[in-house]
């Protein structure tokens, strides 16, 4: 009789993948729900990530097949939601190391916004 051992079972079953969940949200047609998750309209959220594509770095993963979209919608998610890493495992199925460097990308794709838009006064402004 074979047992897996826990470093070779699979974490996740993959009936729903954290793609098919943003698809699902984004293709839903219902705009209060996708406002009521990423607190933002899905024209705004289409505007956001054609931002992050012409001027950041922030690209989808080959190698785990993660979009742009989805990293986007895992960073708004997380914020909204204020989850914790393992929360935001469970629910879009990607490990710790995944989940925090996606985080990291768009966090500094955000600041790089952040940098464009925000204008501090200069000296002379009292």
């Amino acid at each position: 009789m074979h047992s897996n051992s826990p470093e070779t079972t699979r974490l996740y079953s993959n009936l729903h993948t954290g793609q098919e969940y943003v698809d699902d949200l984004l293709h839903c047609g219902n705009e209060r729900r996708i406002y009521r998750v990423l607190r933002l309209t899905l024209p705004t959220f289409y505007t956001l990530w054609d931002w992050c594509l012409e001027h950041t770095q922030l690209r989808s993963s080959k190698t785990r097949r993660l979009s742009i979209e989805e990293k986007l919608v895992m960073f708004l998610w997380t914020m909204n939601e204020g989850a914790s890493n393992r929360v935001v495992q469970e629910r879009f199925f990607h490990s710790v190391e995944t989940v925090s460097r996606c985080f990291h990308e768009v966090l500094d794709a955000l600041l790089q916004l952040h940098r464009e838009i925000v204008r501090l006064p200069d000296e002379s402004t009292p």
